[in-house]
């Protein structure tokens, strides 16, 4: 599968962001060597898993049935994507941004390429230290993203990206109310873009939390969750 920039950026329908999206994960899951460089995010598979992903879930939920194109723009140009019409009038610009302990999570990918294996986490269901740690994580980089400029005069979308697993749930939320918290604090932050959303993966659900300075009450825009959930970390 081809996932040089070139490719990466061609604009798509959302649909066929989607597709490409999914093959192209499906593909690397197929070949060793493939899941090798991927879990350490080498040969265009970083920009695939951290921004190309989720911005095709984003706009295959936001953007489902209308005639428009997604297309990421990779780089620092100080936003991730632009979706346009099938005219090329631009519809807004997208910021993607998945808070994460990118440090632990790539020396854990690292062990599994050399050993096959990594440590098995275990903590008290009860405890939520773990889930408060993602949580003040997004809210830290929530405050960084508030002094930065996203809005265009057509439109613009700054998105927290939430991998649910294994603090969360699995395959679904087991405790709303972890959610709802972390939602509650984003909507107390003032932000310089037309809308903002949190999205939660691999369950692909979309929750808007704020447009144009006013909060929406966490809006919840669902998708249809793959059939098959993707391992980001190809175990």
């Amino acid at each position: 599968m081809n996932i040089s920039k070139e490719n990466l950026e061609k604009k798509r329908t959302p649909e066929e962001l989607y597709e490409f999206v999914q093959k192209s994960l499906s593909s690397i899951s197929k070949d060793e060597q493939s899941k090798k460089e991927a879990r350490l995010r080498k040969n265009g598979s970083k920009e695939l898993i951290e921004e190309v992903y989720p911005l095709s879930i984003f706009c295959r939920i936001k953007y489902n049935g209308k005639d428009v194109i997604c297309y990421p723009v990779i780089g620092s140009q100080g936003y991730d994507a632009r979706v346009e019409t099938q005219d090329g009038e631009l519809v807004e610009v997208i910021e993607l941004t998945w808070p994460i302990d990118g440090q632990k999570e790539y020396l854990e990918r690292k062990k599994l390429n050399e050993q096959g294996y990594t440590e098995v986490e275990v903590w008290d269901y009860n405890d939520k230290s773990k889930q408060q740690e993602v949580i003040d994580i997004t809210l830290d980089t929530a405050n960084k993203k508030a002094v930065k400029i996203y809005e265009t005069p057509e439109g613009s979308s700054l998105v927290f990206i939430l991998g649910i697993a294994p603090y969360f749930g699995m395959s679904k939320i087991d405790n709303q109310g972890d959610i709802d918290r972390l939602v509650e604090e984003l909507r107390k932050i003032e932000y310089r873009v037309w809308t903002v959303y949190l999205l939660l993966l691999p369950i692909n659900q979309l929750i808007e939390i704020k447009s144009r300075g006013r909060c929406t009450g966490g809006r919840l825009l669902t998708g249809q969750a793959p059939w098959s959930i993707p391992s980001l970390c190809f175990a």
